[in-house]
């Protein structure tokens, strides 16, 4: 009699196993550009959402010089993104509705210009969210100005529609990208999936260079399937 393992399947209520689910799939090897450890994953996984097992970092960095409108329920993946951009020394701008001692502890942006975008605060490192074509717009421009090559990360466009109307906020996100452009400056602006009208998101995804659609958080890497049982 075969063994179980070998059929793959229990020969009672013939259910499939996980090992012979994992073994059916075809598994390939990618180095860690954070650590060097050589990864196993499965043949076209995303690489970009996908963390490396041995130190936490995603198995593949943006490609640096584009603007990128990122689609997901949550922000993280693109904090993620500017994060290993930055973590090399790349000068970096973030404008975020989340207060930056919360950023700077959780990703450990130290070397990043933070900006908090809000109306109940009116420190040197705040900036009213309605202030658009003013505080907003000459911080970045400065920035991008002086830092070829550098990294901005503008965290909150659903709260800039909400104080300035879309229309506007359009307006803004085409400057911006077209100065980050000629700079080559990496632009990452998160959006939270669902935020926005069809017609809004239809109309934001043709200012950039780059739309990156995700429906969930990084996972680890996989793990080789089990090798077949001895004789």
């Amino acid at each position: 009699m075969a063994c179980a393992t070998e059929i793959g399947r229990c020969p009672n209520c013939q259910r499939e196993f996980e090992g012979a689910r994992m073994a059916e799939k075809k598994m390939v090897t990618t180095k860690c550009p954070a650590c060097g450890e050589i990864q196993v994953v499965p043949e076209g996984a995303n690489l970009m959402q996908t963390r490396c097992e041995a130190c936490g970092a995603l198995l593949k960095e943006i490609e640096r010089g584009f603007n990128y409108l990122v689609i997901a329920p949550e922000n993280d993946l693109a904090l993620e993104w500017f994060h290993s951009i930055v973590k090399k020394n790349v000068p970096g701008l973030a404008m975020s509705t989340t207060f930056q001692e919360k950023l700077r502890k959780e990703f450990g942006f130290e070397q990043v210009d933070l900006y908090w975008l809000t109306d109940t605060d009116t420190g040197p490192k705040s900036i009213d969210p309605k202030r658009l074509d003013f505080e907003m717009m000459r911080t970045i421009s400065n920035f991008i100005k002086r830092t070829k090559g550098g990294a901005v990360l503008l965290d909150g466009l659903e709260y800039l529609v909400v104080e300035n109307a879309f229309d506007r906020v359009l307006r803004f996100v085409k400057k911006v990208n077209d100065l980050a452009s000629v700079h080559e400056v990496t632009l990452i602006v998160p959006v939270t999936a669902g935020s926005l009208g069809a017609d809004e998101l239809s109309l934001l995804r043709k200012e950039f260079d780059r739309v990156i659609e995700t429906s969930g958080r990084a996972t680890p890497s996989a793990t080789a399937p089990p090798p077949p049982p001895g004789p």
